[in-house]
């Protein structure tokens, strides 16, 4: 039996997870990491449950192939989610779930894992999408990933930390 949407409507309340429904079948959310603030949406259609996070950066062209080695590499270390350029060159961050029968336990799974790896890793792409100097920690021979600073947040633009959007 196909999962509905009534079904995720009631998978948020019992998760108490906050989220506003945009469309029948769209539902806007986020989360606070310890390393950012994450907004996410999570779409049903009639063969897949998506639970997406865009990265808030525009790629800066200068940026882009060492952002695009760091996606293929880092795609190959995630597990149960994936990254992906959109048609507008925009990076997301998505888990996929057959939608035949998704159950309140897959769901949380889908949140916590985008989530969470969302708050892992956005800083850092947001570093290598705006500053062609910046290096992957996923080039080969790099030392371990520091901790991002606690307390980032940009969900706006992407462009400028919220405190200083107009």
């Amino acid at each position: 039996m196909p999962t509905t949407p009534e079904q995720i409507d009631e998978y948020f309340a019992k998760l108490d997870w906050p989220y506003s429904k945009r469309e029948p079948t769209l539902w806007d959310s986020g989360y606070i990491g310890e390393n950012f603030r994450v907004r996410f949406i999570v779409r049903l259609t009639e063969r897949w449950l998506y639970v997406n996070a865009l990265l808030p950066a525009k790629i800066h062209a200068d940026c882009r192939p060492n952002l695009y080695e760091h996606l293929l590499r880092l795609n190959f270390v995630l597990n149960g989610v994936k990254l992906f350029l959109d048609g507008d060159d925009d990076v997301t961050l998505a888990m996929e779930l057959p939608a035949s029968a998704v159950t309140v336990e897959d769901f949380e799974t889908a949140l916590y894992a985008v989530c969470s790896n969302a708050d892992r890793h956005f800083v850092e792409l947001i570093r290598l999408a705006t500053d062609p100097t910046a290096v992957s920690s996923q080039k080969p021979g790099q030392p371990p990933e520091e901790p991002a600073s606690p307390g980032v947040d940009w969900s706006g633009d992407g462009t400028t930390p919220p405190e200083s959007q107009g």
